[in-house]
């Protein structure tokens, strides 16, 4: 597991989180936040996201971003919470 994680580590630090500005911003925020190796594990986790949705859409790197990028400008991107069944915060109304 730990070969794994390792492995996970160095990608993260490849040329795809350097060449990715929105990656680069991430990593550098969460290194000011947290600390060299949580910032690593955000965006390997990230990237890990990122690569599992590319292969159920089939779909390559560039169309990931274009499509990202389609619904930040469409307003649909939701940066918190998905909306809950009982509203924004998710609490069940007092009775």
């Amino acid at each position: 597991m730990g070969c794994i994680v390792h492995r996970i580590c160095k990608l993260v630090e490849s040329s795809a989180a350097r060449r990715d500005g929105e990656l680069q911003r991430f990593y550098h925020r969460k290194l000011i936040q947290k600390g060299l190796g949580k910032a690593r594990v955000a965006v390997a986790r990230k990237l890990g996201i990122r690569l599992w949705i590319m292969l159920r859409d089939q779909i390559a790197y560039h169309e990931f971003c274009r499509r990202g990028q389609m619904r930040q400008n469409h307003g649909n991107a939701c940066a918190w919470m998905p909306e809950t069944r009982f509203g924004a915060n998710g609490h069940r109304p007092v009775d």
